[in-house]
């Protein structure tokens, strides 16, 4: 069994209180330098690692980001993750990955679930154009970003972040090419009507 050092371990050994340790490794004054090198010394010497579970109860943070896509089976969505978890890395923060399979009920489950593991905000790349769980949070005021699909809600614009593109003219200069061609009876394969996405590009392709 590997026996794991904690703060009232290296206390003891240093001959000091667990809070004189704990000021120490969050770099606070008013530690005597003698002292304080002791403690970094056992700190070292024992291979400490904080309790983050316990860290984020004090700071109210866990480092920890939610994101929610539809799928991993798509190539979007894999570049979209990979660069969102290069970031964030490069942020100090970890990220935690569900997919939906396209089910609402499956994203409130998810949503839920890392609720209760403390996340510190949620990416959400699977939002549905009426979709009650952004609007749950973004009432509460949960820190929320809408990527690629967001809800067609004006009164939930000035409340949710969101990162896209503009499949509006996506979808209208898509069709204004055809047109340009010589093209005229010309069929739209969409996706779900449920999408924000798709709507809009539809939108688009009317437009033009």
């Amino acid at each position: 069994m590997v026996n794991v050092a904690t703060i009232k371990d290296i206390a003891r050994m240093a001959h000091v209180s667990h809070m004189t340790v704990s000021r120490v490794i969050n770099g606070k004054p008013g530690v005597k330098a003698a002292t304080k090198k002791r403690i970094l010394r056992l700190v070292k010497e024992l291979d400490y690692q904080p309790n983050l579970v316990a860290r984020s109860l004090v700071v109210k943070r866990s480092k920890n980001l939610g994101m929610i896509i539809t799928t991993i089976r798509n190539p979007f969505y894999i570049e979209l993750a990979q660069g969102i978890e290069d970031t964030a890395r490069a942020c100090g923060y970890n990220v935690i990955l569900c997919c939906t399979n396209y089910d609402l009920l499956l994203e409130g489950e998810h949503i839920r679930e890392l609720r209760r593991r403390g996340v510190d905000g949620i990416i959400l790349t699977s939002a549905q154009i009426k979709d009650g769980h952004v609007a749950a949070l973004a009432h509460e005021g949960f820190p929320l970003v809408l990527v690629n699909r967001r809800v067609l809600d004006p009164d939930l614009s000035e409340k949710v972040d969101y990162i896209g593109i503009d499949n509006v003219k996506g979808g209208e200069i898509a069709l204004e090419h055809l047109l340009k061609m010589g093209h005229r009876r010309i069929g739209i394969i969409r996706g779900s009507l449920e999408s924000s996405v798709t709507m809009e590009r539809m939108e688009g392709a009317c437009k033009a």
